[in-house]
């Protein structure tokens, strides 16, 4: 009897582990294979209590216009196109679409009346707390071109990092001490 409890708790936490492994792995995979989408935001800066500080990311670009075969659906398919660095929403689709471009699966989403408002899956930024404290304090990112960088692989995609006239927002607080 002995033996099967021990047997069932190994077999337990072998499972919890392969689980843990699998997403990062899946994540991983999707920031070394994926490919880059510059996103314009509008950052913010919060608080959180129980997470601390991060930049709040508000997409400047959210909206896609939208045929009426467009259904209700628990998932809808975005593509991009870019112009002048930037990635804006392009087309929608109801399923999965036939193209080597890169697309994000939205689940988040609510039509108006002639397209579609969607909500990326990414929100925030985490990073140092004295870094995003510099960030807010120096206005970084008044008068800069700002972008979310997000790497996208199989409509899933991961926040990279965030960029500053084109440089990362690690390197660029750097550069400001």
């Amino acid at each position: 009897m002995k033996r099967v409890i021990w047997s069932a708790l190994i077999l337990f936490m072998v499972m919890q582990l392969s689980a843990v492994l699998w997403q990062a792995i899946k994540y991983e995979s999707i920031i070394y294979f994926g490919k880059t989408l510059y996103l314009a935001i509008l950052p913010i800066d919060p608080y959180d209590a129980f997470r601390g500080r991060y930049i709040r990311l508000d997409f400047a670009d959210d909206y896609v216009y939208a045929t009426d075969d467009i259904k209700n659906n628990k998932e809808l398919f975005v593509t991009f196109i870019t112009e002048d660095g930037i990635s804006k929403p392009y087309e929608i689709f109801n399923s999965k679409p036939n193209t080597d471009e890169p697309y994000l699966k939205i689940k988040n989403y609510y039509k108006s009346y002639d397209g579609i408002h969607i909500s990326y899956p990414f929100k925030r930024f985490y990073m140092q707390e004295d870094s995003v404290i510099k960030a807010d304090r120096n206005n970084i990112f008044n008068n800069n071109n700002v972008v979310a960088a997000v790497k996208v692989l199989d409509g899933v995609g991961v926040l990279s990092d965030i960029m500053i006239n084109s440089i990362s927002i690690n390197k660029y607080m750097q550069e400001q001490e």
